[in-house]
């Protein structure tokens, strides 16, 4: 019963201040703690003077400490707060800022009124700002194809991740689950002198979202299946996808939701040394209008309500 309310206190905390724009940043959003951390670790501990080997080392000294860190601390506050109402209220206050439902839903929902008013530049800017690509060159279709990558990157992300690490392990998974994820995102992996301190890290984050990749697309097929989407070929997509790509998690939401919908997607491929991109369903429609999107939201919320209610009889039993 405890963890169902933490787990309705996040979704309710997430559902007001989901843009991160109001209580979130006056605590100091986790991501801006977790950068600054990054950026103090690579000063001192990655310089360019150092050995190939002596950056291995020291990155994965440095990642060991702050995870064992990161669990003395989050074990401390789990066993003050968790086990009584008020705590666990405080505790699903603290969750929702890992979350990004809310925002998500927003981002997406303002690409699709971009296109209803006929302002495709718009759309251009909005995802360009949630997606990191440059969309000055892109057509509708390829517009709204990202987009609904975008919004199922990051329900894996943002929503089932940190659910489901705080399901396994509590407090302590979900914090070190997101600082493994932002070290890779903002540093570990953005440029070459990285490659080597962060070694560990990057490997650690492919195990942590082994099973969170694979969970979003059998809740992306399962809500294909319901709302009477291609779940079949959602099933053939996300095969194929995992023979190409072997353990590596990356795209596997993005597999399933192009199957279910038919649509063709490129994903921009970190693994890689160059930092490619490569086609899912390649077979797909060509050309898709901007009413894909609210097929994608409606998976995406289907999807989100069915992890819920999957979590909520797990806590039960």
């Amino acid at each position: 019963m405890d963890f169902i309310v933490v787990l309705f206190a996040a979704i309710i905390g997430d559902l007001i201040w989901g843009n991160k724009k109001n209580f979130s940043e006056r605590l100091n959003y986790p991501v801006i703690v977790f950068g600054r951390f990054i950026d103090f670790i690579d000063r001192e501990f990655n310089r360019d003077v150092f050995s190939d080997n002596t950056k291995v080392f020291n990155g994965t000294i440095i990642t060991l400490m702050a995870i064992i860190i990161l669990w003395f601390l989050a074990t401390i506050l789990e066993k003050i707060l968790f086990g009584n109402f008020v705590g666990n209220i405080l505790i699903g206050f603290f969750v929702s800022l890992f979350l990004n439902i809310k925002s998500s839903f927003n981002e997406i929902k303002a690409i699709y009124n971009n296109f209803m008013d006929d302002d495709i530049y718009q759309a251009k800017e909005g995802l360009g700002s949630i997606s990191s690509v440059d969309c000055s060159e892109l057509n509708e279709s390829e517009i709204t194809a990202l987009a609904i990558d975008n919004l199922f990157r990051k329900l894996m992300l943002h929503f089932v991740c940190p659910f489901f690490w705080l399901f396994i392990m509590g407090l302590p998974g979900l914090l070190i689950s997101n600082f493994i994820s932002y070290a890779n995102k903002l540093t570990l992996q953005t440029a070459p002198k990285y490659q080597l301190f962060g070694k560990l890290i990057s490997y650690l984050e492919n195990i942590m979202y082994y099973i969170p990749s694979r969970l979003t697309s059998l809740l992306i097929i399962l809500s294909s299946f319901i709302l009477k989407e291609d779940w079949k070929k959602a099933i053939t997509i996300t095969r194929q996808h995992s023979k190409e790509m072997g353990p590596v998690s990356l795209g596997w939401g993005s597999a399933s939701i192009a199957g279910a919908l038919d649509i063709i997607i490129n994903v921009y491929n970190t693994n890689t040394e160059n930092g490619e991109f490569f086609v899912i369903n390649p077979d797909g429609i060509k050309l898709i209008n901007f009413d894909y999107i609210l097929k994608g939201i409606w998976i995406y919320i289907v999807s989100i309500s069915l992890f819920l209610v999957g979590i909520f009889f797990g806590s039960i039993v």
